[in-house]
């Protein structure tokens, strides 16, 4: 079973300062990869990653050469909300491939907003909406 490293409590609720990555480029559907995206709370980020067995690395830590860190333009809106809950997606080998965020507060902090997949070893994203 797939667990975060820190204890969630410590950044939810926590505002949004930036969403910055790392070698961000268009996939040949138009869809934008990443190698890296983090979500600035404070002097520490909310880090997603990849790592060699192509699963998907939550952390939490400080930005590291903040030299090749870009704005990503497509996650601003999420700038300036506070952290909600967080899920991990583990898929059915047990890989933790997957991760979904919420934000704002009361019942919109329970709604996952994005959802973050593994592919290969890049990150894409999802935007998630509710079905009606």
């Amino acid at each position: 079973m797939s667990t975060l490293n820190f204890d969630w409590d410590i950044v939810d609720g926590q505002t949004v300062l930036a969403v910055i990555g790392r070698n961000e480029r268009r996939q040949s559907d138009a869809s934008l990869a990443w190698d890296q995206i983090a979500f600035v709370l404070d002097e520490r980020a909310l880090i997603l990653s990849v790592n060699d067995t192509d699963e998907l690395i939550v952390e939490l830590s400080a930005v590291s050469e903040p030299g090749d860190w870009l704005e990503v333009a497509s996650l601003s809106r999420f700038v300036a909300k506070p952290l909600g809950w967080g899920w991990v997606i583990a898929n059915y080998r047990g890989y933790n491939d997957g991760f979904m965020v919420a934000f704002g507060e009361t019942t919109d902090g329970l709604e996952p907003k994005l959802t973050f997949l593994a592919e290969g070893s890049a990150i894409i994203c999802f935007h998630m909406t509710v079905a009606r």
